[in-house]
């Protein structure tokens, strides 16, 4: 079950956009953050080494961006 929530989603430490925070499901294992992206909607798993930090006060959640987490990783990586 997906819960819908609305707040940006943020990276650490430069600021820049990523997208925003449209849902979270709520799965056995763990909670997953449904980030909608310019290139379509991703899963973060929700946990403190990726998800630092969560301001619901200020519409907002930083993301600590790893490679491939919202974006496809390419062959040459």
């Amino acid at each position: 079950r997906a819960d819908e929530v609305a707040l940006a989603a943020l990276d650490d430490p430069a600021g820049n956009d990523l997208g925003e925070v449209v849902a979270v499901e709520h799965n056995p294992a763990q909670d997953l953050l449904v980030i909608r992206t310019p290139d379509g909607d991703r899963l973060v798993p929700f946990v403190a080494e990726l998800v630092p930090e969560v301001d619901p006060d200020a519409g907002r959640v930083v993301i600590n961006p790893i490679p491939g987490l919202l974006s496809e990783v390419s062959d040459a990586d």
